[in-house]
């Protein structure tokens, strides 16, 4: 778990000037940055996630021919925006969990050193939201010193900042995002 027990989520939408803004924000506090790719037909049950499929057993992996092929279509589409970064990646690893949530399918995961060439990757959606399987990696996700920073989860249009500083807080309301606190 993160050292924060104080969240800041924004419950505005952040695209386009307010999008530009928060990605300086970010590369102004944050070193490197996270992203995942989905591969929704592969079920992978570990210790982690053996509670959403009680049906099997722990080891157990599933994958049909038609999800294999998806992914391999998805992955074929997002290369062309890895390239760009490649030379940049810190790590890049296979895993069910991602950014402090389990799920019960696969996800090729990309680390990768922020800086201003890595910065025109994000130039290639203007909408945090937008970054979605399946034309774009999903669930940006930034960090300072390797420690979780912001989180996004777009399919679900969640963003949050594990800090709650006034400079954080100062800044969003400068660009007009919304947000609350949560406490735990």
């Amino acid at each position: 778990m993160n050292k924060y027990h104080k969240h800041v989520c924004i419950t505005s939408e952040i695209q386009d000037n307010a999008y530009d803004e928060l990605m300086n924000w970010l590369e102004s506090k944050c070193d490197s940055f996270s992203f995942c790719l989905p591969h929704f037909g592969k079920v992978v049950v570990t210790e982690s996630n053996a509670d959403i499929y009680p049906e099997y057993e722990i080891g157990y992996v599933e994958e049909d021919e038609e999800s294999k092929k998806d992914y391999e279509q998805y992955r074929r589409r997002v290369q062309k925006y890895l390239e760009n970064i490649s030379e940049y990646i810190i790590e890049n690893y296979v895993d069910i969990e991602y950014c402090e949530t389990i799920s019960g399918y696969e996800k090729e995961i990309f680390i990768i050193k922020f800086n201003n060439i890595t910065k025109k990757f994000f130039e290639n959606v203007k909408d945090l939201y937008g970054w979605l399987y399946p034309e774009f990696p999903e669930d940006l996700s930034f960090y300072i010193d390797g420690e979780l920073y912001m989180r996004s989860i777009a399919h679900e249009r969640i963003c949050e900042f594990y800090s709650e500083s006034k400079e954080l807080k100062q800044f969003l309301k400068n660009n007009g995002l919304q947000f609350c606190e949560l406490k735990y």
